[in-house]
């Protein structure tokens, strides 16, 4: 495993748009994710999204708090879902329904090999 950031669902912040863009402090990257992640029920603003990681404390991004996955796990107090003795759960399994593709497949393995070298 490299120095990388892991968020709980097993995503590698260092990939992820969110921190890219408040590291590089680039407003056009945040106005085409607040798009992109914005729904009717939540939208997002290009301000909300100021991310060094959904577990870092100065992360200030719109759904982070509200997350499930990050709730579950904050609850638990546990690093990462994989770290839990009941992964892969359906709370996960929802998650990586919705962010999908490459990102939920690499998200997947992340998690798979940090569970089983705790084994």
């Amino acid at each position: 495993m490299n120095d990388s950031i892991i968020a709980p669902c097993g995503i590698e912040c260092d990939a992820c748009d969110a921190l890219i863009a408040t590291l590089t402090n680039n407003n056009q990257m945040r106005e085409e994710m607040a798009a992109k992640w914005s729904t009717p029920e939540q939208p997002i603003n290009p301000s909300d999204i100021a991310c060094l990681g959904c577990m870092h404390p100065e992360t200030r991004i719109a759904y982070a708090d509200k997350c499930p996955v990050r709730r579950c796990v904050v609850g638990r107090g546990v690093e990462t879902c994989a770290h839990c003795s009941e992964y892969p759960c359906e709370t996960l399994e929802k998650h990586w329904e919705c962010i999908s593709g490459d990102t939920a497949q690499a998200a997947r393995e992340t998690l798979d090999g940090i569970h089983a070298s705790l084994k």
